[in-house]
């Protein structure tokens, strides 16, 4: 079998096609693409249909810190690491080095770019498959952001500008939301979440919880947003009125504590009011 050159863009657009997949349900983007090249580098691309400039990248890189395990084998903790942080100057030697040296590359940690107002774009597939080439025959780790453009005023003026959109339009909305969720029976009124009011089957979950407080009715309301403005959750409102309510719940255990009918009643006007 022949490998695929570094710098062979062409090669990389066609295993990035045929990575494509639908994005996970909910996700911001459409669709999702991986490309690992031949010497074990990864990269990760995203596609915004209804976009300009639909394309996104990034590559799966050591972040410089190791997974710390317990004797069942189970990750109990990570550290930095000098010597990966090392290694990792020469990326397209990075996975053979790493081996040579004796690390399980299990336990190194990788993490991609996350999104930023410096975040770049592409236009097209064959941009974000020239950008891996330049990326690999370069020997430099793929770099998502552009922080130059932080030095530059006219991108200054544009990002105020479209910060001062963003809160206006987000204004707007909750104003909306609000509106329509004074048309709530009177226990619901003024809450809302990012759909617009409660509807129908979470507000029957909070009521069953308010006729029966069980543990089981309260992992069915705990975590549905019912402040749409701060993002608030049944959970979150509770704990505004009770200091004395859970800050946390360890994983497979019940509950410390769950609130009386007329404390989440009071929570939850509590929760309305300070949205309006």
């Amino acid at each position: 079998m022949t490998l695929t050159r570094l710098d062979d863009a062409h090669a990389i657009k066609h295993a990035l096609q045929r990575s494509r997949r639908a994005a996970a349900r909910g996700a911001s983007n459409d669709y999702d693409y991986e490309y690992r090249a031949p010497n074990g580098r990864t990269f990760e691309a995203r596609e915004f249909l209804h976009s300009d400039q639909p394309f996104f990248v990034s590559e799966i890189k050591p972040n410089g810190r190791i997974m710390q395990l317990n004797a069942e084998g189970h990750v109990i903790g990570s550290s930095e690491s000098p010597r990966i942080e090392a290694l990792a100057q020469d990326p397209n030697s990075f996975l053979t080095n790493l081996r040579a040296e004796g690390f399980d590359e299990e336990t190194v940690t990788f993490t991609g770019e996350g999104f930023g107002v410096t975040t770049v774009y592409h236009p097209s597939l064959e941009a974000v498959a020239q950008k891996i080439a330049e990326a690999l025959t370069s020997n430099a780790w793929l770099r998502s952001k552009d922080t130059s453009l932080l030095d530059d005023p006219t991108f200054q003026a544009e990002l105020r500008e479209s910060e001062a959109q963003m809160r206006a339009d987000h204004e707007a909305w909750k104003q909306q939301m609000q509106a329509a969720a004074q048309d709530q029976p009177e226990l619901f009124r003024g809450l809302y979440n990012l759909a617009g009011p409660l509807g129908e089957e979470q507000r029957k979950r909070i009521l069953t919880y308010l006729n029966q407080p069980t543990e089981a009715n309260w992992e069915q309301i705990c975590n549905l947003i019912v402040s749409g403005g701060a993002l608030s959750t049944v959970w979150q409102a509770w704990r505004a009125v009770d200091p004395s309510a859970p800050v946390s719940k360890p994983a497979d255990s019940p509950w410390p504590s769950i609130p009386d009918p007329e404390t989440l009643k009071t929570a939850l006007r509590a929760a309305a009011d300070q949205e309006s």
